[in-house]
């Protein structure tokens, strides 16, 4: 008896579409009819349209025109095109414009597309620039229930329209934004779960704080300023969450806030249950604040506090062996003496997202090295490893295969490696290992090699051929220009590095911002420095 092809299911087939990525849908629509059916609809239920950069991206306005109906996720960035402006997607739920432009000669502007979509609109987001202005609040988005406004200005036409969205909205979000003169005027009990406020026009930190205290159904809080000597009232704060003014919040992120032992332990005390803790600065925590955080480690997912590296080190490997949900771990720094026992750790089949700086002193390093590699092999969820520091140049775990990096093999899932101001001598050896058992890696963070100039390019440009994100020092990402320029080395050795800058010519540095400027790479032996010019 033939068994059948399971993908021959429309059920099947459906469950599947949601796990592939955009190039392997639209291949599955040229399979045959039924998997066009059934593929069709996920490869335009989200679109995103980029007319800000000199490639842009997206569909052709034809192919959109065509399946406008199916879009349920819309993003922009950039100005729109009258073509785009013009057209209306009726199943359109999310909305999405990064920097609107507003056009003077036409009176136009990419905000305009909102009123013609406001009845379906139930997620909006507005993510300006500093050149942007103010902008007229769209009437009608009787079904919004998220709000996200960043780095805009936005005037209401009226307190009863801001208020009748304030009354439906479950998440809001302002940073570096404002609502005119109404910031002040919001009073009410809102139904928000989920808040985030940094740095809101119109209003001092006393007024924020009053306007998360009206929130009585929080789950999730992120508040901060984008000025550093700008401090939170945290004393007040911990008043309210002593007073149980949030029964249901759960989700705590603060931002520029000194936060001392007695506070971090209040706060705790005072929360059902804690998911996920963001603290910027916490002084020193003692037994006090490492007590109060034991009930909550059954269900603790995320943990992000920058405190004394000296005070750290019992709270962290406590968190590590004690929480089987933990996902992401944010420290900065972690003393491997304070690992080398036995005991293993909770979280081993959780852990998504390590960020840690691991100090590794002189003495003993080998051995410590190699108990560091045996503890990040049993990640095999890990997602995100970071060993960068906080200061330039610092000896951390040493990335090659010398050392014995081929133990974590294990960690398959990894995409994104970052090891920025740490010192490390990374080979071709090294990179083409990673490459050929991180099939998954989509970005290495940090310069390859501090002492060789000529090895970081060509092992960065072995990254680059294998579709890997390579970024020097988290400002640039060098990829190679393909195009012979010059190279000037100093008249000493020559003949010894003339192999190992064949083809290493010329350097393209492409910024974050997408930029590209073409430089000649001027590598001098006597001072094993790359310079640009």
């Amino acid at each position: 008896m033939a068994t059948m092809n399971p993908l021959t299911l429309p059920e099947i087939r459906e469950a599947l579409a949601p796990l592939l990525a955009t190039d392997d849908l639209a291949r599955c629509l040229r399979v045959c009819k039924d998997w066009h059916a059934s593929f069709l609809h996920f490869l335009w239920t989200s679109i995103d349209i980029d007319t800000e950069h000199s490639q842009s991206k997206g569909p052709s306005h034809c192919l959109l025109q065509r399946h406008r109906s199916l879009v349920r996720h819309l993003a922009y960035q950039g100005k729109l095109s009258a073509e785009h402006e013009k057209m209306h997607f009726p199943a359109l739920t999310t909305l999405y414009l990064h920097d609107p432009h507003y056009d003077r000669g036409t009176r136009r502007s990419s905000i305009d597309i909102i009123p013609r979509h406001a009845f379906t609109l139930t997620r909006l987001k507005l993510h300006g620039t500093k050149r942007n202005g103010c902008w007229t609040f769209p009437a009608g988005l009787s079904r919004l229930t998220c709000l996200s406004l960043m780095d805009i200005y936005v005037i209401p036409r009226s307190m009863e329209q801001i208020r009748g969205v304030f009354t439906q909205l479950e998440t809001l979000e302002l940073v570096r934004s404002g609502l005119s003169a109404y910031s002040k005027s919001l009073k009410g009990d809102w139904k928000m779960k989920d808040l985030t406020l940094a740095s809101v026009r119109g209003l001092n930190l006393d007024e924020e704080l009053e306007l998360i205290r009206q929130c009585s159904f929080l789950k999730r809080l992120s508040w901060g300023s984008s000025q550093a000597f700008i401090r939170l009232p945290i004393g007040k704060f911990v008043q309210l969450v002593v007073a149980n003014t949030w029964p249901e919040l759960e989700e705590l992120h603060l931002r520029n806030v000194e936060v001392s032992d007695e506070h971090l332990s209040l706060i705790l005390d005072g929360m059902r249950r804690v998911l996920r803790l963001s603290i910027s600065t916490c002084i020193e925590p003692s037994l006090q604040a490492s007590a109060a955080f034991r009930p909550h480690y059954a269900w603790l997912k995320e943990l992000d506090i920058s405190i004394n590296p000296r005070h750290n080190a019992a709270l962290v490997i406590d968190v590590l062996k004690s929480c089987p949900q933990l996902e992401i771990l944010k420290s900065p720094i972690i003393l491997v003496d304070s690992i080398m026992d036995d005991d293993p750790w909770a979280c081993e089949g959780s852990l998504k997202v390590l960020e840690a700086f691991f100090w590794i002193p002189s003495v003993q390093r080998d051995e410590q090295q190699k108990v560091l590699l045996q503890r990040l092999s049993k990640l095999r969820k890990l997602e995100r490893l970071d060993l960068s520091s906080v200061f330039q140049c610092q000896q951390s775990l040493d990335i090659s295969l010398e050392k014995g990096l081929g133990q974590l093999s294990t960690l398959t899932r990894l995409r994104e490696l970052a090891f920025r101001r740490t010192v490390q001598e990374m080979t071709m050896e090294d990179a083409e290992w990673m490459i050929e058992h991180w099939k998954n890696l989509k970005v290495v963070d940090g310069v390859p090699s501090m002492r060789y100039a000529a090895r970081t390019i060509l092992v960065v440009e072995k990254f680059r051929e294998s579709g890997i994100e390579q970024v020097v020092d988290g400002k640039f990402t060098f990829s190679m220009t393909g195009a012979t320029r010059r190279v000037s080395i100093s008249s000493s050795g020559v003949g010894s590095v003339l192999d190992e800058l064949s083809d290493v010519l010329a350097c393209c540095i492409r910024s974050q911002h997408g930029h590209h400027f073409v430089v000649i790479l001027i590598y001098r032996l006597e001072e094993s420095s790359l310079d640009t010019s």
